[in-house]
């Protein structure tokens, strides 16, 4: 899908990447930190109408509420969208993921999210483990399509494999024009997990010229292409604090980079 049309609303144009456990993510979409309140609500319900399918939030973004009123309000059938929502360290235990699972749901006003992550591993806590079987669990009842972990480094996904058994179907990492992060790529390749990438066209070093081309109009196209010619699921985010441009990038975006 390319910037220079407005995006098709038929939901069969929009190319969507298979995940590991049998569900298939949109390969645009619309992160929404970090926006609030009515703000929130309008982008998300802006976002939708213009073509997105991805709609991406967390417990920690505080704006789950506003997420499921532009959701809701957007006039798209439930199915044909992917909402996932992430938890925080409170709940890194089984039971913690079930109820901050239901909490979730019970702040978007939804049946069902479409993924559930944890947001960060915490090492130091040195819980994120159980809460991988809290998510397992979550996919074993059928109460969510796909699973997924944020910020995991290799070493975190090889723990929580080796305890379950259960590969992750998207990893959410920092990914951008300085920062390749080949090595934990490679690893996500050879287990099938999809590469979900935060703040592409944020700058993280000196790389003035390349941002600059990223955020040119021209430039956003080409990494746009570059992207979803991989397989790519990009999430663009709303840290501009205004509604996404469906006709050029935001300031900052995620992107989903298959194997």
């Amino acid at each position: 899908m390319t910037t220079e049309t407005r995006p098709s609303n038929d939901p069969a144009t929009v190319p969507r990447l298979h995940l590991r456990h049998g569900h298939s993510i949109p390969h645009l979409g619309l992160g929404t930190w970090p926006l609030v309140g009515e703000e929130c609500e309008t982008a998300v319900r802006y976002a939708i109408r213009s073509g997105y399918r991805l709609v991406d939030t967390a417990f920690q973004y505080r704006n789950e509420d506003a997420v499921g009123r532009g959701v809701r309000t957007a006039g798209v059938a439930r199915e044909e969208l992917f909402v996932s929502s992430k938890f925080n360290k409170e709940s890194h235990s089984v039971d913690g993921v079930q109820r901050a699972y239901d909490r979730s749901l019970q702040a978007l006003g939804l049946e069902y999210l479409d993924m559930f992550m944890c947001h960060w591993p915490v090492p130091a806590l040195d819980q994120y483990t159980e809460a991988w079987r809290g998510l397992v669990k979550l996919l074993d009842e059928g109460r969510v399509k796909a699973i997924g972990v944020s910020n995991f480094k290799p070493d975190h996904l090889e723990k929580v494999i080796a305890a379950t058994g259960v590969v992750p179907d998207v990893n959410q990492i920092q990914l951008s024009p300085d920062l390749a992060r080949l090595p934990p790529r490679a690893m996500h390749q050879d287990l099938g997990i999809i590469t979900e990438a935060g703040a592409l066209l944020v700058a993280n070093r000196d790389c003035v010229t390349t941002l600059s081309w990223c955020r040119s109009h021209d430039g956003q196209q080409r990494l746009r292409r570059r992207f979803c010619s991989a397989g790519t699921s990009s999430k663009e985010s709303s840290r501009s604090r205004r509604p996404p441009n469906p006709h050029g990038w935001s300031r900052t975006s995620r992107c989903s980079i298959s194997p």
